[in-house]
């Protein structure tokens, strides 16, 4: 019996999937998918994680182990956590709704200012939850600056 934790590669290949095909199903080029499995899976967005799983047909779960001793409950508080949202958009739907042109889009992501992935013909899709994002950022830069006048 190995010693060696499964990885995201020994999953998707016990599932009967190639990375091509997996891409496919996540919308993103199959080069994306050689990257997601050959990073360490501690060092991954949980987001991205979900995603892999999602379309190998599973859910993933997160499970979390405390050094204490006793047990510690978690209550919630107020309504439950909406799930993140992992529809993409295009680069014109994203330059639409921030107010700036779609070569800034492509500049940003680019520059690792916003996070996307490819199609597997090359267009860039961006996370709806970056789009979020960026949209709080910007609202909150813009406040800050009618503060300052």
């Amino acid at each position: 019996m190995s010693d060696k934790t499964p990885g995201l590669a020994d999953v998707r290949e016990a599932r009967g999937m190639s990375q091509t095909s997996l891409a496919w199903v996540m919308d993103v080029g199959q080069s994306r998918i050689g990257r997601i499995e050959l990073t360490e899976l501690r060092a991954m967005q949980i987001v991205t994680v979900a995603r892999y799983v999602e379309a190998l047909g599973g859910q993933l779960s997160l499970h979390v182990s405390l050094p204490e001793p006793e047990a510690v409950f978690l209550l919630p508080v107020g309504p439950a956590a909406e799930p993140p949202d992992l529809r993409y958009v295009t680069v014109s739907e994203v330059a639409r709704r921030l107010q700036i042109h779609n070569n800034t889009v492509r500049n940003w992501v680019d520059k690792g200012i916003m996070q996307a992935d490819r199609t597997p013909s090359g267009y860039r899709r961006v996370l709806e939850t970056e789009v979020q994002r960026l949209e709080r950022k910007m609202k909150a830069e813009s406040l800050f600056e009618e503060e300052s006048l």
